[in-house]
Protein backbone atom coordinates (compact mmCIF):
# COMPACT_ATOMS: atom_id res chain seq x y z
CA UNK A 1 0.00 0.00 0.00
CA UNK A 2 1.68 3.34 -0.84
CA UNK A 3 0.92 5.94 1.96
CA UNK A 4 2.74 8.71 0.59
CA UNK A 5 5.66 7.86 3.35
CA UNK A 6 8.64 7.19 1.34
CA UNK A 7 11.83 9.39 2.33
CA UNK A 8 9.70 10.94 5.35
CA UNK A 9 11.17 11.10 8.37
CA UNK A 10 9.37 9.25 11.36
CA UNK A 11 10.13 8.93 14.87
CA UNK A 12 8.76 6.04 16.82
CA UNK A 13 9.14 5.70 20.62
CA UNK A 14 8.69 2.85 22.56
CA UNK A 15 10.32 1.14 18.91
CA UNK A 16 12.79 -1.60 20.35
CA UNK A 17 9.55 -4.50 21.07
CA UNK A 18 5.61 -5.17 20.74
CA UNK A 19 3.73 -2.43 19.27
CA UNK A 20 6.10 -0.58 18.54
CA UNK A 21 8.37 -2.30 16.64
CA UNK A 22 5.52 -3.58 14.83
CA UNK A 23 4.62 0.26 13.63
CA UNK A 24 8.55 0.97 12.52
CA UNK A 25 8.53 -2.33 10.85
CA UNK A 26 5.56 -1.09 8.94
CA UNK A 27 6.79 2.88 8.59
CA UNK A 28 9.92 0.75 6.99
CA UNK A 29 7.93 -1.40 4.24
CA UNK A 30 6.44 2.40 3.26
CA UNK A 31 10.03 3.71 2.84
CA UNK A 32 10.25 5.88 5.21
CA UNK A 33 13.52 7.05 7.03
CA UNK A 34 13.56 6.19 10.85
CA UNK A 35 14.80 7.37 14.44
CA UNK A 36 13.48 4.80 16.89
CA UNK A 37 13.73 5.60 20.31
CA UNK A 38 13.59 3.36 23.34
CA UNK A 39 15.27 2.36 26.74
CA UNK A 40 16.05 -1.10 25.36
CA UNK A 41 19.08 0.21 23.06
CA UNK A 42 20.04 -3.44 22.63
CA UNK A 43 16.87 -4.12 21.14
CA UNK A 44 16.71 -0.67 19.02
CA UNK A 45 19.99 -2.37 17.51
CA UNK A 46 18.62 -5.21 16.36
CA UNK A 47 15.78 -3.81 14.85
CA UNK A 48 18.02 -1.29 12.69
CA UNK A 49 19.95 -4.46 12.02
CA UNK A 50 16.68 -5.73 10.94
CA UNK A 51 15.77 -3.31 8.82
CA UNK A 52 18.82 -3.07 7.13
CA UNK A 53 17.67 -1.59 3.70
CA UNK A 54 16.21 1.52 5.65
CA UNK A 55 17.54 4.00 6.73
CA UNK A 56 17.17 4.12 10.39
CA UNK A 57 18.83 6.08 13.48
CA UNK A 58 18.40 4.84 17.49
CA UNK A 59 18.93 6.64 20.41
CA UNK A 60 18.20 5.43 23.75
CA UNK A 61 16.08 8.29 25.37
CA UNK A 62 13.75 8.09 28.43
CA UNK A 63 10.79 10.00 27.17
CA UNK A 64 9.91 11.20 30.59
CA UNK A 65 13.36 13.55 30.89
CA UNK A 66 12.70 16.81 29.17
CA UNK A 67 16.58 17.45 28.09
CA UNK A 68 16.61 13.87 27.43
CA UNK A 69 13.89 14.13 24.68
CA UNK A 70 15.01 17.90 23.67
CA UNK A 71 18.58 16.49 22.83
CA UNK A 72 16.55 13.22 21.09
CA UNK A 73 14.74 15.63 18.66
CA UNK A 74 17.47 17.66 18.04
CA UNK A 75 19.61 14.36 17.03
CA UNK A 76 17.19 13.32 14.72
CA UNK A 77 16.84 16.80 13.24
CA UNK A 78 20.60 16.88 12.84
CA UNK A 79 21.04 13.33 11.46
CA UNK A 80 18.14 13.36 8.82
CA UNK A 81 17.59 17.13 8.25
CA UNK A 82 13.97 17.20 9.03
CA UNK A 83 11.33 15.60 10.95
CA UNK A 84 7.64 14.33 9.36
CA UNK A 85 6.14 11.98 11.66
CA UNK A 86 6.15 11.87 15.57
CA UNK A 87 4.13 8.31 16.61
CA UNK A 88 3.94 8.65 19.94
CA UNK A 89 4.42 4.73 21.29
CA UNK A 90 6.13 4.80 24.56
CA UNK A 91 4.15 3.29 27.15
CA UNK A 92 3.47 0.99 29.81
CA UNK A 93 -0.04 -0.34 31.58
CA UNK A 94 -0.16 0.62 35.32
CA UNK A 95 -2.21 -2.50 37.02
CA UNK A 96 -2.99 -2.50 40.76
CA UNK A 97 -5.45 -0.45 43.16
CA UNK A 98 -4.52 3.49 42.44
CA UNK A 99 -5.62 3.55 46.15
CA UNK A 100 -2.75 1.70 46.89
CA UNK A 101 -0.12 3.13 44.41
CA UNK A 102 2.80 5.03 46.19
CA UNK A 103 2.50 8.80 44.64
CA UNK A 104 6.12 8.58 42.56
CA UNK A 105 4.78 5.48 41.42
CA UNK A 106 1.50 7.51 39.61
CA UNK A 107 3.53 10.28 38.78
CA UNK A 108 6.14 8.20 36.67
CA UNK A 109 3.04 6.79 34.95
CA UNK A 110 1.95 9.86 34.19
CA UNK A 111 5.13 11.56 33.32
CA UNK A 112 4.83 8.65 30.63
CA UNK A 113 1.84 8.14 29.61
CA UNK A 114 0.49 11.89 29.25
CA UNK A 115 3.48 14.77 29.43
CA UNK A 116 6.14 12.68 27.36
CA UNK A 117 3.85 12.54 24.19
CA UNK A 118 2.40 16.53 24.85
CA UNK A 119 6.55 17.39 24.85
CA UNK A 120 7.39 15.12 22.14
CA UNK A 121 4.37 16.91 20.00
CA UNK A 122 5.77 20.33 21.04
CA UNK A 123 9.43 19.84 20.38
CA UNK A 124 8.21 18.46 16.18
CA UNK A 125 5.90 20.95 15.74
CA UNK A 126 8.89 23.45 14.56
CA UNK A 127 10.38 21.09 12.06
CA UNK A 128 6.71 20.25 10.51
CA UNK A 129 6.36 24.40 10.36
CA UNK A 130 9.78 24.35 8.50
CA UNK A 131 8.79 21.36 6.30
CA UNK A 132 4.83 23.07 5.33
CA UNK A 133 3.55 19.40 6.90
CA UNK A 134 3.67 16.68 9.80
CA UNK A 135 1.78 14.28 11.68
CA UNK A 136 1.66 13.29 14.83
CA UNK A 137 -0.10 9.24 15.92
CA UNK A 138 -0.44 8.85 19.95
CA UNK A 139 -1.32 5.60 20.69
CA UNK A 140 -2.93 4.18 24.19
CA UNK A 141 -3.67 1.33 25.65
CA UNK A 142 -6.88 -0.03 26.87
CA UNK A 143 -6.48 -2.83 29.49
CA UNK A 144 -10.12 -4.43 31.36
CA UNK A 145 -9.88 -6.05 34.22
CA UNK A 146 -12.20 -7.80 36.85
CA UNK A 147 -12.40 -5.66 39.45
CA UNK A 148 -10.77 -7.50 42.78
CA UNK A 149 -13.09 -5.74 45.19
CA UNK A 150 -15.87 -2.82 44.47
CA UNK A 151 -14.32 0.24 44.56
CA UNK A 152 -16.40 1.99 47.19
Amino acid sequence: MELGLKNRVVIVTGAASGIGKAIAEAYAKEGAKLALADLNLEGLNSLKTELKDNEVYVEKVDVTDEKNCKDFIKNVAEHFGKIDVLCNNAGTALMGDIATFPEETFRKHAELMMYAPVRLTNLCIPHFKKNGWGSVVNLSLIQISEPTRPLY
